[in-house]
């Protein structure tokens, strides 16, 4: 299970901020909770999920907090128009929607225990910035879950570009989890 939720520094301008935000997400393990822009009441945990080694995580986080909260699960991934294949081709648009869909199913069958499969809602959304995605997803939702970065040789202190466009923009809070040091392909599921 994860590591409860720690607050992180309350968000600012400057260089300052930049580095406190940094600093409360190296913690190896941890989970730091952002405060989001409004409290939401009636609405889903959203674990934000790529073809990373990260989904597991994010799933049971967010699976622990959609209990807590008695609210349900949304499993929710965000494809763009450079999507790659195996050995760096390009896909076409209808493989890279089929990729996303298996991606889902793989996650939802994997980390999701049989009994919460079927209360669990799946999300595929498209936009060239999954920041920018994930963000409008935030205002119906009571917490987004996501992984620090998704690069497997990033450092442990700094946000991938998906978590550092969330930061600050998000409705509701944002569960921002240590990254997994390895990285899963789509020929692995």
């Amino acid at each position: 299970m994860s590591a409860p939720p720690t607050t992180a520094p309350p968000r600012g301008k400057g260089a300052a901020a930049v580095t406190d935000r940094r600093r409360a997400l190296a913690g190896p393990g941890t989970a730091v909770l952002m405060p989001g822009s409004a409290r939401i009441r009636h609405g889903v945990v959203v674990a934000a999920v790529d073809d990373d080694g990260n989904a597991s995580r994010i799933i049971a986080y967010a699976l622990a907090n959609s209990a807590r909260l008695r609210v349900p699960l949304r499993i929710a991934h965000v494809w763009v128009r450079r999507g790659t294949g195996a050995g760096g081709l390009r896909m076409p648009r209808q493989e890279r929607i089929g990729h996303a869909d298996r991606l889902l199913s793989a996650v939802l069958h994997d980390f999701v225990p049989d009994g919460e499969r079927p209360m669990t809602e799946r999300q595929i959304l498209h936009d060239e910035d999954p920041a920018h995605a994930l963000a409008a997803l935030s205002r119906e939702a009571v917490l987004l879950v996501v992984a620090l970065n998704s690069d497997p040789t990033a450092s442990d202190a700094l946000p991938g570009h998906t978590t550092e466009g969330l930061i600050g923009h998000t409705v509701c809070p944002l569960a921002i989890l240590s990254a997994a040091r390895h990285s899963v392909t789509a020929p692995d599921w």
